[in-house]
């Protein structure tokens, strides 16, 4: 059984660093009704929210990862990369995504379609190439 190390516990820290700052962001797309001048409970529903949803699909990766290990017995590191790729994209879409749906919830108002998902693919797009980024800086492949 491969032990718990440091390398592991800051990948979900960074996972679940990233799903709470892009759940924040997706905050400040939603516009304030009249009369309506705290949004309060949305940003904590966003930072929540990103929180769980970095959690949750790093913790998928990770099972993803040691099943593949296992059956594979080998540690591909091409096939990591990729995970660390998708597994980011993931966390800045979905993460991003629900906050801006679930604004009419909290008494806001949504923002336009377009906004919405210029909004979800930023986040997405700069969670996947982060990964890659820092991996090719490391020579990791």
């Amino acid at each position: 059984m491969k032990k718990f190390t440091l390398v592991t516990l800051l990948k979900w820290i960074a996972s679940i660093g990233y799903g709470v700052i892009t759940g924040y962001l997706a905050t400040t797309a939603a516009e304030f009704p009249p009369g309506i001048t705290d949004n309060l409970s949305y940003q904590n529903f966003g930072i929540i929210t990103g929180a769980i949803t970095g959690l949750s699909l790093c913790v998928v990766a990770h099972i993803f990862y040691l099943i593949w290990i296992r059956q594979t017995k080998s540690k591909g590191n091409s096939f990591v990369y990729v995970l660390y790729i998708v597994t980011g994209t993931l966390i800045g879409f979905l993460s991003s995504y629900i906050v801006h749906i679930s604004a009419d919830s909290y008494g806001l108002i949504n923002a336009n379609v377009a906004a919405i998902i210029i909004g979800s693919l930023i986040p997405a797009i700069i969670g996947g190439s982060l990964p890659a980024g820092i991996l090719k800086l490391i020579d990791y492949d």
